[in-house]
């Protein structure tokens, strides 16, 4: 039992090996921190402690030089108590509930005790109460409540990291995510709260307006982008999951997200530009110009023409053939139409029908071809092509 003296014989591990404070664990249950945050409190008739001062800390055998960083005032007093930080010159392995000794740096004398609340804290946050009050619910809450704020303190967490964290069994763990019921949520490998779930759901909707709001033009934000800000912790198919849950709210375009029904403010400028635009690929049909002739014509930038066109692209009503050529959507599927159907009737094609059926040049028959194998409607065998699928 704890307190009592046991003898170990470990084999092949020199006196020297095993430094003092070493502790012998089941299940790997303490991950070793620089960074704490507890409750510390001062003994009678001692000096006051100030934010950032240093100090020595003791926990069990071992012990370490430290940085006090004062949560809730600048300085505590004889006999005061406060929430505190630990910003450790070498990790310590401890446990929630564990009681470091506080001493002054030079060891001459004891000053206090700080109760650990968490052992690793993804921020240390002063003078701030939100934070301060969660602090408290965790050290005088159960266990349940200690375990929700851990989830509720990152978006995303895996079951290692909570039983590391909380030195909790499979068990222990078990019972506390059947207690916390809904108030928990488990996606894959990882558990998240439903509360956090929501928050992260009004933010990510909110970062996507914004963006898009600022770029008129652009339709979508790359779905990775999202990922990396706001979800970098976790897999890719994690994200996906999630993105399913918001359906309601975000549309998925391939790699792509907008929030559901977005319609893009637009000026007047940009939509009198837009309709000469698509007028102007309508009317050349499979002889369209390149976005530098076109940038010419309407006497606009190569860079914005570029944005025009991502955007139609973006609604459908274009389609990128490579970097220079572009198809009105109605024109191109007529003509797609036309070349299936050859190729339905014959079995392959060439250049030279297909320019009879297009009645354009070589100069867009090759990238329209190379973009139809491309896209696997069709199948380059020597000099013709042949539809993809049997």
């Amino acid at each position: 039992l704890a307190g009592q003296r046991v003898a170990l014989n470990i084999p092949e591990v020199g006196k020297n090996d095993i430094p003092s404070g070493a502790v012998i664990l089941k299940d790997n249950l303490v991950k070793e921190s620089f960074k704490l945050i507890g409750n510390i409190k001062l003994l009678p008739e001692k000096d006051k402690l100030s934010n950032n001062q240093r100090v020595r800390v003791h926990l069990g055998t071992e012990e370490a030089i430290a940085k006090l960083i004062l949560l809730e005032s600048d300085e505590i007093y004889a006999n005061e108590e406060q929430l505190a930080g630990l910003y450790l010159e070498k990790p310590l392995g401890t446990l929630s509930g564990d009681i470091i000794i506080i001493r002054n740096e030079n060891n001459s004398a004891t000053l206090g005790s700080l109760k650990v609340i968490d052992t690793s804290p993804a921020k240390v946050k002063r003078l701030n109460e939100e934070f301060n009050r969660i602090l408290y619910q965790k050290l005088d809450g159960t266990g349940l409540d200690r375990f929700v704020y851990l989830i509720s303190m990152e978006p995303f967490i895996s079951k290692k990291e909570l039983k590391l964290n909380l030195s909790l069994n499979d068990p222990e763990l078990s019972s506390l995510v059947e207690e916390a019921g809904s108030q928990v949520i488990l996606i894959e490998d990882q558990y998240v709260t439903s509360g956090k779930l929501y928050e992260l759901k009004q933010e990510i909707t909110d970062y996507v307006n914004l963006k898009l709001d600022a770029t008129p033009l652009i339709l979508w934000i790359p779905k990775e982008e999202v990922k990396s800000k706001f979800f970098s912790k976790v897999s890719s198919k994690v994200f996906n999951i999630v993105l399913d849950l918001w359906k309601d709210v975000l549309e998925l375009e391939g790699n792509y997200l907008k929030p559901k029904g977005y319609v893009p403010k637009l000026t007047k400028q940009d939509q009198l530009l837009l309709d000469r635009i698509l007028l102007l690929f309508k009317e050349d049909g499979f002889m369209t110009k390149s976005p530098k002739e076109l940038a010419l014509l309407l006497k606009i930038s190569e860079d914005k023409l570029i944005k025009y066109l991502n955007y139609f692209v973006g609604l459908n009503l274009l389609v990128k053939i490579d970097e220079s050529i572009y198809f009105e959507k109605e024109i191109y599927e007529k003509g797609l139409s036309e070349i299936v159907a050859y190729l339905e009737r014959e079995g392959s094609i060439d250049i030279g029908v297909v320019k009879d059926i297009l009645g354009t040049t070589r100069k867009y028959i090759v990238p329209l071809l190379e973009y139809l194998d491309y896209s696997k409607i069709t199948k380059r065998v020597e000099n013709k092509r042949i539809l993809y699928r049997r």
